[in-house]
């Protein structure tokens, strides 16, 4: 019982994996970006801007412009009837910052600096304004009480 098990696991080996006759590359090129195949390339739709070695390699254009679309690499006489197609979907980020371990430090260290410095003008602010009212301070002798009176009352 065990062996059949691992002949049709063999058998479903051998048929399955059936790999593509087609190379499809797609690659970057100073800033260009290019689509290339080992027979022909089909625009189906997208971008396309140029055409090199008799239909095999396809500009796409400048990289930051975000080139897309869908291609297809078509089979030669005995392959005639087998597709392949590859989806470009190219994504520059244009308004990226690298953050590396240099410039997270730096971010920490300017906020840390940032706060000390904050801290201490609220202390240097406060700091000066110790014991001192804004008013007159006045004693009633009937009652005792205490009363605080403005400047401008007592005119």
């Amino acid at each position: 019982m065990e062996h059949s098990g691992i002949l049709a696991g063999l058998i479903l080996a051998a048929f399955l994996p059936r790999g593509s006759f087609f190379k499809i590359t797609v690659t970057e090129y100073e800033d260009q970006v290019f689509v290339s195949c080992n027979t022909s390339i089909v625009h189906l739709e997208g971008t396309a801007e140029e055409w090199f070695a008799e239909n095999k390699i396809l500009k796409l254009g400048k990289g930051i412009l975000d080139p897309r679309g869908l291609y297809e690499c078509t089979g030669t006489e005995n392959l005639a009837k087998e597709v392949s197609t590859v989806q470009v979907y190219y994504r520059m980020c244009q308004n990226c910052v690298e953050l590396d371990s240099a410039t997270v430090a730096g971010v920490i260290i300017t906020d840390l600096i940032a706060t000390l410095l904050l801290a201490l003008g609220v202390y240097c602010f406060a700091g000066h304004e110790t014991g001192r009212l804004s008013g007159v301070f006045l004693t009633s002798p009937a009652t005792g009480l205490h009363c605080c009176c403005l400047p401008w009352l007592l005119r």
